[in-house]
């Protein structure tokens, strides 16, 4: 991408907070971790003084490191987090909230949005997986334990398209800048 994507801007703020604005409005706390370059993200991006800044020293070690970041940095008697990545910067507040109370409602492990069809993030989880998450090797990948809960999870149909942008390559990019 030519430079950090969380720093990729996004109607006049960044990814990362994009994300965290619309993430603080929903959810609470909201847990950022960083990883790769962290200093220059974390001066550039100015978050909201809210938002908790965790720092994944291991990040190399891949995405489920950062997590298990995030899961040991909240509160212990957290039932569950949201979580997503800065790939996806453009889920609706609405979005959240719909996920939020869908959670609350459906009694599931796990919970997904889903646009026409398609899975998407952020994903929610109750505390007996952020605990199955937490006791992974840190190099494994999560998807074999939300996999495994598959047919237990509740996906949430919705008219968002951002979650399930995922933003991966600058054509990825302007297709995000153009649908805005």
């Amino acid at each position: 991408m030519g430079r950090p994507k969380p720093l990729l801007p996004l109607g006049g703020q960044t990814f990362l907070s994009a994300a965290s604005n619309a993430f603080l409005e929903a959810f609470e706390p909201v847990i950022v971790v960083l990883g790769h370059e962290a200093d220059e993200i974390e001066k550039e991006v100015g978050l909201d003084r809210r938002v908790q800044v965790v720092r994944n020293r291991e990040y190399d070690r891949g995405m489920l490191s950062s997590l298990q970041c995030g899961i040991a940095a909240l509160p212990p008697d957290a039932e569950a987090a949201a979580f997503t990545l800065v790939d996806h910067p453009a889920v609706r507040v609405s979005t959240l909230w719909a996920l939020a109370d869908h959670f609350r409602h459906s009694g599931a492990d796990v919970v997904l949005p889903r646009c026409q069809g398609e899975r998407g993030h952020p994903v929610i989880v109750k505390r007996t997986v952020l605990d199955e998450l937490a006791a992974m090797p840190s190099g494994a990948s999560p998807k074999p334990v939300l996999r495994e809960r598959r047919t237990e999870a509740s996906f949430l149909d919705v008219d968002d398209p951002g979650v399930v942008a995922d933003v991966d390559t600058p054509e990825d990019y302007q297709r995000l800048l153009d649908s805005r």
